[in-house]
């Protein structure tokens, strides 16, 4: 048993001082080396005009399903949905799926990116959420050539899209320069 100091101060092991944690030590590591650089602007280019395909693929997916189940009533249900509905939910179902559980969609995945949080680490479902929706502002798609190449979706939720190869050697500590220009217009006076 520890034995209490004589001036009655709490020893530096006291059970009511905060646990230091790994994790913390882990992010004043990346604080010193710098921050995470954002996938490039013509993979994350990549990334988009794939996962739009594989969206549409999705939504012919599923009437592909139904017509071969001769789901006659609920297709024509399904064709009498909103465009704008029906591509809402297209989207949710592919990005809060693929993102939550793999961090990346099918163009993450041929562009060898993944989205993850500002220390790198991996983001749960809401995160995936919130940039889901911040996808449906108007003009966001134009966010891309801000400084540092992060996107809204990106901004509002606090994640970013980055390369699995610069990731990998950021978390093993190495300093990461990003030598990419940044071509964003030039930062008002």
């Amino acid at each position: 048993m520890e034995q209490d100091k004589p001036d009655n101060t709490p020893s530096s092991d006291s059970i009511y001082q905060a646990p230091q944690s790994a994790v913390l030590i882990d992010h004043r590591a990346h604080e010193e080396q710098g921050p995470l650089p954002a996938a490039g602007r013509w993979r994350r280019l990549f990334n988009y005009l794939i996962d739009y395909v594989a969206q549409i693929g999705l939504v012919m997916a599923v009437f592909f399903v139904l017509s071969m189940l001769e789901a006659e009533g609920l297709m024509q249900s399904l064709l009498g949905v909103p465009d704008f509905l029906l591509g809402l939910a297209s989207l949710l179902v592919y990005y809060l799926v693929l993102e939550s559980l793999f961090g990346r969609t099918l163009g993450k995945l041929v562009t060898g990116t993944l989205v993850t949080d500002a220390q790198g680490q991996r983001v749960g479902p809401g995160k995936v959420l919130a940039r889901t929706l911040c996808r449906l502002i108007p003009f966001e798609a134009f966010s891309i050539f801000t400084r540092g190449r992060i996107c809204w979706h990106d901004q509002i939720p606090g994640t970013r899209v980055v390369e699995l190869s610069v990731l990998r050697r950021w978390q093993a500590g190495e300093v990461i320069e990003d030598d990419s220009l940044d071509d964003a217009l030039p930062e008002s006076v």
